[in-house]
């Protein structure tokens, strides 16, 4: 890289020396623009059109544009006006040249993101609680038992989903009785071991 650096230099003066030519008059000929300064400005910037809808309202890059009520706006609806983006990102709404005052909603800057908590610790601790009621609310929410058999087949299979068909058919697997009795000596115990003391609580 230095040494393509140190090349370069060389190159141009041999360059100059070897192709430039002296102006036939000394004197600076170059004509002063005769332009407003604004104009390049207007120039060099994105330019488009946009329909004005019912509202007063029209969107321009994921933006919402809506034109402030008055006499000339109000004749604008159901036609095309132009939208002019400047360089520093300044957007203007005009119609025959004419800048109509407006209000720009961007959805964007209407996120809570990180950063803006950070920037913010009063708002941050709020932020942070409505967040984690949110993720309360979002979780899937506990099913109560319906009935005391649901509430002894959860006690002893932890969900309804585990429970069988056949063994809700068993005479011997002591569910039932748990839910009349409530006991809950049952609810971990095999069905071999709970028919004595089905017998024992009944006898």
């Amino acid at each position: 890289m230095e040494d393509g650096s140190a090349f370069l230099l060389g190159f141009v003066e041999r360059y100059n020396a070897k192709f430039t030519k002296a102006p036939a008059k000394p004197d600076n000929l170059h004509r002063a623009l005769n332009i407003e300064p604004d104009r390049l400005t207007e120039v060099f910037c994105l330019r488009d059109k946009r329909y004005v809808t019912k509202d007063l309202t029209l969107k321009y890059d994921r933006k919402r544009i809506r034109l402030e009520v008055n006499e000339l706006t109000r004749g604008l609806v159901g036609k095309y006006v132009d939208v002019y983006e400047m360089r520093d990102g300044l957007i203007q709404v005009r119609a025959k040249g004419v800048a109509l005052p407006c209000s720009i909603f961007d959805p964007n800057q209407q996120r809570v993101t990180h950063a803006a908590i950070t920037e913010n610790k009063h708002l941050s601790a709020v932020l942070a609680y409505i967040k984690k009621e949110q993720e309360k609310a979002a979780s899937q929410p506990t099913v109560k038992p319906a009935s005391a058999l649901e509430h002894a087949l959860i006690s002893r299979f932890g969900t309804l989903g585990k429970v069988t068909r056949e063994f809700l058919l068993r005479s011997d697997n002591g569910v039932r009785h748990r839910a009349r009795t409530g006991g809950a000596a049952l609810a971990h115990s095999s069905p071999a071991t709970a028919t004595p003391r089905w017998s024992e609580a009944t006898a």
